[in-house]
């Protein structure tokens, strides 16, 4: 997984400029305050199963996507917005090998949050392998 944007120490945010201007140090804060995480998982597959698999792996993101937004979002309210995509390299240039590719989830929400959110998704995910 990757995460990028503010972080939780007690400085972020803050302008060591001490001009007294509080516009930037409003603005600052406002950047800090989102984290962006991206849960990623690679595809490969056979060739001549590629396009069937795709469709598949399609409806599942969705799947995932509604059933992580349900959790996250709507019942722990401790993300901002969630998106769930299957991306691959199945046309040209990359038709001679396996299809390569990747489920994403990629969501935002607070610094103090990201930990409980990437435990969340993997949970999720594991459970969904496992039904």
């Amino acid at each position: 997984w990757r995460v990028g944007g503010g972080g939780d120490s007690g400085n972020d945010g803050e302008n060591s400029n001490n001009s007294g201007n509080n516009n930037n140090n409003n603005t600052n804060n406002n950047t800090n305050n989102c984290c962006y995480i991206d849960v990623c998982f690679p595809l490969c597959m056979q060739r001549k199963e590629a396009r069937s698999l795709l469709r598949w792996n399609r409806w599942v993101s969705r799947l995932i996507e509604k059933r992580l937004l349900q959790k996250l979002r709507f019942e722990q309210g401790i993300v901002y917005s969630l998106t769930a995509g299957v991306f691959t390299n199945c046309d040209a240039p990359g038709n001679t090998g396996p299809p390569l590719g990747e489920l994403s989830v990629s969501l935002t929400c607070a610094p103090s949050n990201r930990l409980k959110v990437i435990d969340v998704v993997l949970e999720e995910l594991t459970a969904l392998q496992g039904a």
